[in-house]
């Protein structure tokens, strides 16, 4: 009776050690987990903070490329307007201000215009919508909604503020650098969809558009 008491203490005992152990490896596995998840959120900030960085960067080198262009000295319209054989003042309506616009931001806008006018021709292309409301809020704005154009793309228009911003669509987070110049301006947002592990926010400012007629 003794020998089988003793069995069945053994027995309970490593039951309690074996349920201790499960627990213990539960618990291990739910923390692998958890630093696994931390370590892809700062994998995936990072990348997002070097592809700004480069954005950034090449938008530094239009504006200086712009603002090199600016400085050139104008063709003498204006000292025709000096030198005329009658007194007669210029003509208000005359005087112009059109601004001024980088030539590689021209050809961007270009090369995103006739990629998304060559998606949306495809005739048997796909019209089903991946998000049923879509929706980009500034940080410290307002959501604005997007407008679903076929084949995964998505499009807005609204103003912008000058600075770094961070856009935020659904739940990516898109980080961007407005020029001073274009405080207060209309920008067209493109998302592109197709890829949903890797999606694209193409964005320019909506007079540009002006240019490609």
């Amino acid at each position: 009776m003794d020998s089988r008491s003793r069995r069945l203490d053994f027995i309970k005992e490593n039951h309690q050690q074996l349920q201790q152990k499960l627990v213990e490896e539960k618990r291990a596995v739910v923390d692998a987990k958890a630093k696994i998840s931390a370590q892809q959120d700062k994998i995936s900030a990072m990348v997002e903070d070097m592809l700004a960085k480069a954005e950034a960067s090449e938008r530094r080198a239009a504006m200086a490329k712009a603002a090199a262009v600016t400085e050139k000295p104008k063709p003498p319209k204006i000292r025709a307007q000096v030198e005329p054989p009658k007194r007669e003042e210029p003509a208000k309506e005359e005087v112009t201000i059109k601004r001024e616009i980088d030539g590689e931001l021209l050809e961007y806008v270009k090369r995103e215009t006739a990629r998304l006018n060559d998606l949306l021709a495809d005739e048997e292309g796909n019209d089903r919508k991946t998000f049923n409301n879509l929706e980009m809020r500034p940080i410290g704005g307002e959501r604005v909604p997007f407008e679903f154009l076929g084949e995964n793309q998505y499009r807005l228009v609204t103003t912008v503020e000058s600075g770094r911003q961070t856009y935020k669509i659904n739940t990516w987070k898109f980080r961007r650098t407005i020029p001073a110049e274009d405080d207060g301006a209309r920008y067209v947002f493109i998302f592109d969809a197709r890829r949903l592990s890797r999606p694209r926010l193409v964005m320019y400012p909506e007079y540009v558009l002006a240019e490609l007629n």
